[in-house]
């Protein structure tokens, strides 16, 4: 008997948690809307890709010259460009952005880890919880070359945010794809696994540890999401800082910018 299971994506859970009202708006919008999305966000992504296409071809022992990686952030950011953000906006302030986007694609290497070798990038992950299927992407796992049995998972961050900030969704990504690939090498439990969260665009690294709280409740926060996608629960939760890079901010009657 064949049992078809709802599926979903993490980053689309993710949205939800952000606010419900997005989330609906954005799978009933007109694909043929340009809306626009702050600039510094589609950098971000392209820096994302980037680093992580940088990473891939050292792993294949042809690594990027300077002039290849600024020419593929270049052809990344262009596409993203011509199919998110709407004409006209703040060129100057845009421009600004790119070129110092273009200084941190040449100074990608400090930011690779001494001693890793990439183990695999762009990798399909998936868990079955509840009764639905959920997938996301591992963007990096990195060996550790003197230590074999280390692994760290890179998770990469285009938001905008600080530091400081604690972005609840990154860490979601994080634990979520930890325990994914803790299962798919349970047959190997000397291994040690360690989580880094890379944003490009304010150029920071950091470490993300979890508790067993945090294991325990990832999943009920994803189970009590879909409920409320299946419930249709989609209400506003404005906010500053989420509708000023929101697409449909320009749109969207609770926006509070």
């Amino acid at each position: 008997m064949l049992v078809f299971m709802d599926v979903y994506n993490l980053k689309d859970i993710i949205a939800y948690m952000d606010c419900p009202l997005k989330y609906s708006l954005f799978l009933n919008s007109d694909s043929s809307l340009n809306y626009p999305l702050d600039a510094r966000t589609i950098i971000s992504t392209a820096l994302a890709e980037t680093y992580i296409k940088v990473c891939e071809r050292i792993a294949q022992g042809r690594p990027y010259s300077l002039v290849e990686r600024a020419k593929f952030f270049s052809r990344v950011w262009n596409e993203l460009k011509s199919k998110y953000i709407s004409s006209g906006g703040d060129e100057a302030r845009t421009h600004g952005f790119l070129m110092t986007a273009h200084k941190k694609v040449l100074e990608m290497d400090n930011l690779i880890p001494g001693n890793w070798d990439v183990g695999v990038s762009r990798y399909p992950t998936e868990l079955f919880i509840g009764d639905a299927v959920i997938k996301d992407r591992l963007d990096l796992v990195m060996v550790n070359r003197r230590k074999t049995n280390q692994v760290r998972i890179i998770i990469m961050d285009t938001s905008l945010c600080k530091e400081s900030d604690i972005d609840y969704g990154i860490h979601l990504r994080a634990l979520f794809n930890a325990t994914f690939f803790k299962r798919e090498l349970r047959s190997t439990p000397d291994m040690s696994i360690d989580c880094s969260v890379y944003n490009l665009h304010h150029g920071y690294q950091k470490p993300l540890h979890f508790t067993k709280n945090d294991s325990l409740n990832y999943q009920r926060s994803i189970k009590n999401v879909i409920k409320c996608i299946n419930s249709s629960a989609f209400y506003p939760r404005a906010s500053a800082d989420s509708c000023k890079h929101c697409m449909f901010k320009n749109n969207c009657s609770f926006s509070m910018v």
